[in-house]
């Protein structure tokens, strides 16, 4: 069988639209796939968007049925959701909210074999336009990256319902949406001849992040006013969009690296499930840039542009204990992960354990 980590090089899922009330237009679009749709997504998520994509089918006579989602993107809740479909005989799972229901969604539509179309209802991952999922424990331990073997075939996105949702979740977008270029650079640093798609995705990942850092601001002003304005617009499609196309591009480069390794490290420690993907990756970049040996001067930048955002890329500004053994657990799980070997160099515990320490000392 296939490694679509190995075999498959996409870019983008086939449709993507990002205009207010595309909702109500749900019914044509999906029904090019198919007739039969199981909505899967949360509770606010559904309250958010259900009433305009059900106009939608009923205008097309499409036939549906809604799954309430909870919980963590977890083997158990795939299964559910994949058999659920089956059940129902779904041509599409179409799966509405944020990264957890549209990851999950994700697996059980590959398990269930049918499409998947996705309605994020926030802007906090690339998770709608990217082909893996990211796999934890049902209490919220990261566990693994599931590779699938295509894009979704659809993504809708009302950037009215964007700019209604609570600004942290664009916040967490927008800094992993950062991530690409900082992992991206230190990847291909290590390379002796990257090739076409690692370079190219790079440059995109260098002109997403001077994009993201000019319309940060004004984009989670605007969420605040819950109005969708240009710049709020312009993100989404930086955070959802061209995040997506530069990791899938990427294949050598643009998966991740040191940050999202720290950020999965921190896993084990409970009190951090609450806390945004976006944030624990801020204090991984901070922690990665010092792993590189960058200058002070290019850290303080990023941590200055963080704090701008109300971000403090810290332990103490995360609000985690800075317990000697429970950073060495956190440690010792990244440094082991898949994405930290992907640094040009090998991380050691030890490495690693210093960089924190010197994060936690320089961004206070």
């Amino acid at each position: 069988m296939l490694n679509p980590q190995q075999a498959y090089l996409q870019t983008a899922p086939v449709q993507y639209q990002n205009e207010r009330d595309i909702l109500l237009k749900a019914g044509d679009y999906l029904s090019y796939w198919g007739n039969r749709i199981l909505i899967s997504g949360g509770h606010r998520a559904l309250k958010a968007s259900l009433s305009k994509i059900e106009e939608g089918l009923r205008k097309e006579n499409l036939i549906w049925e809604t799954y309430r989602f909870t919980g963590e993107c977890c083997d158990d809740n795939i299964k559910k959701i994949s058999r659920k479909a089956e059940d129902f005989g779904a041509d599409i799972i179409l799966g509405v909210g944020g990264g957890k229901a549209i990851d999950t969604a994700k697996v059980a539509a590959e398990e269930a074999d049918c499409y998947l179309a996705a309605v994020p209802t926030i802007a906090s991952t690339c998770s709608a336009t990217s082909a893996f999922s990211v796999v934890y424990t049902p209490a919220g331990l990261h566990l693994r990256s599931h590779y699938l073997p295509s894009h979704p075939v659809l993504v809708l996105i009302d950037p009215v319902i964007i700019a209604e949702a609570p600004e942290k979740y664009l916040k967490s977008g927008i800094i992993d949406g950062l991530s690409k270029w900082y992992e991206g650079r230190a990847v291909i640093s290590g390379m002796d001849d990257p090739d076409l798609f690692s370079q190219s995705a790079l440059k995109l990942a260098e002109l997403l992040a001077g994009e993201i850092k000019k319309y940060a601001h004004s984009s989670l002003q605007s969420c605040r006013e819950n109005r969708a304005g240009s710049s709020l617009i312009r993100v989404i499609d930086l955070n959802v969009f061209l995040t997506g196309v530069i990791q899938s591009l990427g294949l050598k480069t643009s998966r991740g690296a040191a940050a999202h390794a720290i950020h999965n490290g921190l896993t084990v420690m409970e009190e951090s499930h609450d806390i945004l993907h976006g944030i624990k990756v801020a204090y991984g970049l901070i922690v990665q840039l010092f792993l590189e040996n960058k200058a002070e001067e290019e850290i303080s930048e990023l941590v200055s542009f963080f704090k701008k955002l109300e971000v403090t890329p810290s332990l103490a500004g995360l609000g985690l204990r800075n317990d000697p053994s429970l950073l060495k657990k956190a440690g010792k799980k990244a440094v082991q992960e898949e994405v930290m070997c992907r640094m040009p160099e090998k991380v050691e515990l030890e490495d690693l354990l210093l960089a924190m320490e010197r994060t936690e000392v320089f961004v206070s």
